[in-house]
């Protein structure tokens, strides 16, 4: 068995689906297929960056010219080493993506402590992720003792206890409309930390300006699996 989803369109289908996909590829002239492995976590669990381009495609419904396609994509191994899922991701959504990595590796553990510690994980590195200038829900993942370091200049993000970090986060909203944080690339990915590169955008309330700003920033859990570290670097 395999299940196959795709979270662009929201289809699912199973092993002969995939197959007759596979086949359809296979037919387009001059195709290049790539995968770019980004990270993997515990024994099963592989995500990977899937790049496809060819000349052209035509058919009786369709005609197009040379292409390139880029996703996201996770896969899971069975005990035989054989793909049983695999789930694909616009390549925007790497935040999302990771997050799922995250939330698989959990469902995978048996019941008890490690899976709880690793569903509480999977919460918090997946609300830093997905959606970090959410004050409500950053609250529920922050650990008591959490702490912030800031390594950029002239940076304000070096702190203790989560209540000064979401006084942060809601000062976000205060002096900028529009506001974006997007993962663009996973540098490292361990069971409770992960460090990625980040682009945060958005436009000034006062002057209307547009900005972006890049960095690097660390995320690590407690033995709870709650947010308990963050540092940040310059891009």
């Amino acid at each position: 068995p395999l299940h196959t989803v795709e979270h662009l369109t929201g289809a699912t289908y199973g092993r002969q689906g995939q197959l007759e996909s596979i086949d359809r590829l296979l037919r387009l002239p001059n195709l290049e297929f790539r995968i770019e492995v980004l990270a993997t976590l515990g024994e099963a669990l592989c995500l990977g960056r899937r790049r496809v381009n060819a000349t052209g495609a035509a058919s009786g419904r369709f005609d197009v010219a040379a292409y390139e396609m880029d996703h996201i994509v996770l896969g899971e191994a069975d005990g035989s080493g054989r793909l049983r899922l695999f789930e694909v991701f616009a390549v925007d959504h790497l935040g999302e993506a990771i997050t799922r990595l995250y939330e698989r590796h959990a469902e995978l553990l048996e019941t008890g402590p490690a899976h709880e510690r690793a569903a509480a994980t999977a919460r918090s590195l997946g609300t830093m992720l997905t959606a970090p200038a959410v004050v409500d829900r950053a609250a529920t993942v922050m650990a008591s003792d959490f702490e912030s370091v800031d390594h950029r200049p002239l940076s304000t993000w070096s702190m203790r206890g989560g209540g000064v970090f979401l006084d942060h986060l809601r000062a976000l909203r205060e002096v900028a409309n529009d506001i974006v944080i997007r993962v663009q690339e996973v540098l490292a990915l361990g069971p409770s930390a992960v460090l990625v590169r980040r682009m945060h955008s958005g436009t000034e309330r006062l002057g209307g300006g547009t900005y972006e700003r890049p960095f690097l920033v660390l995320f690590a859990t407690d033995g709870d699996g709650r947010l308990a570290r963050a540092e940040w670097f310059d891009d």
